[in-house]
Formats: C-alpha cells, structure tokens, sequence
C-alpha cells in the first residue's frame, strides 16, 4: 500500500476537515514528499479515504445536527459535470 506510511498523517487532515478533497490530499503528499506521490495514485487514495469516510459514518462524533454551521465555500471543491443537450429541452 503505496499510503501505510502516511496514512495517520492523511487521517489527522481528514480528521480536522472530513470533506477535503482526495485531490487536495495528494497535492499536500506531493508537497511533503516531492517524487514520492504521483498523480497516479490518485484512485488508490481515493479509494482509502472512501472507506476512512464510510467508516466514520458509524462514529457519533462526525454527525451534523441543527445548528452546525457549514465549511466556507473557500475550503470545498465542487465538479459539476453537464451534458450536451439537444433541441428545445429546459437546462431547468
């Protein structure tokens, strides 16, 4: 596994900001340790934080209840991916 030597290091980001994109968290890698991480690592750490995510699911203490405010707008990605529509369909 191309992450055990880091993967507490990974989990401390996660733990401190669980929405944090995988791609943000390979750049950091990529930052810490230049050469070592590369882009192609990508879905292999995807699929480690998806099962970190999924795992926290069960834990009391990543739940959102009212009043929890919302991450800043600066601090989210978001992909939006859009289809090519033809003739006189509504985008709405």
């Amino acid at each position: 596994d191309a992450f055990e030597k880091v993967w507490e290091e990974i989990e401390g980001w996660l733990d401190d900001t669980p929405y944090l994109a995988t791609t943000t968290v390979l750049e950091r890698l990529q930052a810490a340790y230049p050469g070592r991480y590369q882009n192609n690592k990508l879905r292999t750490l995807q699929r480690r934080v998806k099962a970190w995510r999924l795992s926290q699911i069960e834990k009391p203490e990543h739940e959102f209840s009212t009043g929890d405010s919302l991450p800043d707008a600066d601090t989210i990605e978001l992909v939006v991916h859009c289809e090519s529509r033809t003739g006189n369909e509504s985008l709405w």
